[in-house]
């Protein structure tokens, strides 16, 4: 039978989707309509002006940025407990992600081949799953925007014997997510592979995505981003596993996901 949460984990769970509430309705809500307003003031601005409306823009992008990871992580820990999956595309997960991507990134992202138009087993959130883990090669170590960071993607399911043999291999040094999960579902699994010709994801970035404390993580993009990735990850009962030759090597990047027939 279900047992009620104590009154602190329930006070806890309240005050979580407080915060919540306040996110998704009043502070994004806000900064939405901060920012369609200044898309209409780009047609009144003189050049004199511009620079500062851009700065404007810039750093409401920044902040939505900002509350999507915080809203994520709230839905995160209000859905511990009591986490409920949905069937998603993955095709749609992968490309949502892309086209979310700020334009420059964007040009730096190849797909190979095509996505499986398959349903794999997670939540609303899968697309912040692969923008946060592209964002993470892209932007670099400290944030630092490398012209040189690109990424090729990869796709394939283990019910399609044709694709098999692309399936790269991870070696001693991977650092797997979802060790726990039954190995029975690698029979009905999708992967996308994501791989950089140079790693820019650090070995010390990556524990961020095994960390169960976020005391003492960094900015969103310098380690939240990858803290919600491995949370998400774990909470679908999938894997994601890094691995690299050397640390300045080819880096690949596999996640794991359950299909759904």
């Amino acid at each position: 039978p279900h047992q009620e949460l104590p009154v602190v984990a329930r006070d806890e769970r309240d005050h979580l989707a407080f915060m919540n509430q306040i996110i998704r309705h009043d502070l994004l809500n806000g900064l939405n309509v901060i920012s369609a307003r200044a898309d209409i003031l780009s047609e009144f601005v003189e050049s004199l002006g511009e620079s500062h409306l851009e700065t404007v823009d810039s750093r409401v992008n920044e902040m939505v940025a900002l509350l999507e990871v915080m809203r994520s992580i709230t839905d995160i820990k209000l859905e511990d407990n009591t986490h409920s999956h949905s069937p998603q595309s993955l095709h749609g997960a992968v490309w949502t992600a892309i086209d979310n991507l700020d334009t420059r990134y964007r040009d730096q992202v190849t797909v190979s081949g095509s996505v499986p138009d398959v349903t794999v087993q997670a939540d609303e959130h899968l697309s912040k799953v692969f923008s946060n883990l592209f964002m993470s090669i892209l932007r670099g170590e400290g944030n630092a925007d490398t012209a040189m960071s690109t990424i090729t993607i990869d796709a394939w399911t283990h019910d399609d014997p044709s694709q098999l043999k692309s399936t790269p291999q991870i070696d001693e040094h991977s650092s797997d997510i979802g060790d726990d999960r039954d190995d029975s579902i690698a029979s009905s699994s999708a992967v996308i592979s994501i791989t950089s010709p140079r790693g820019s994801i650090s070995t010390k970035a990556q524990h961020h995505l095994t960390a169960t404390d976020i005391g003492n993580l960094a900015p969103p993009d310098d380690g939240f981003g990858l803290y919600l990735v491995g949370r998400l990850i774990n909470s679908y009962n999938g894997s994601v596993s890094i691995s690299r030759k050397s640390e300045a090597g080819k880096m690949v990047i596999n996640v794991l996901l359950i299909q759904i027939e």
